[in-house]
């Protein structure tokens, strides 16, 4: 795959991940301002402490920011 030449409709924020409650309403305000994007970030500290746990976190954000 080639890089593309614009990069203008990517639209997006920085978040960290959160309660559930919090993250639905955040992702419905993006969602209406026409964000597209999200770069989250993670805690190497969380996923030291328990790994499992911290991964199911990462993926029902992934799967609530897909939704």
């Amino acid at each position: 795959m080639r890089p593309l030449k614009d990069y203008s409709f990517i639209r997006g924020v920085n978040h960290r991940m959160g309660e559930r409650d919090q993250t639905v309403r955040e992702l419905s305000y993006a969602k209406r301002i026409g964000l597209n994007s999200i770069r989250f970030w993670m805690n190497y500290r969380e996923y030291e402490k328990a790994p499992a746990e911290y991964l199911a976190k990462i993926k029902g954000f992934v799967q609530l920011c897909h939704e």
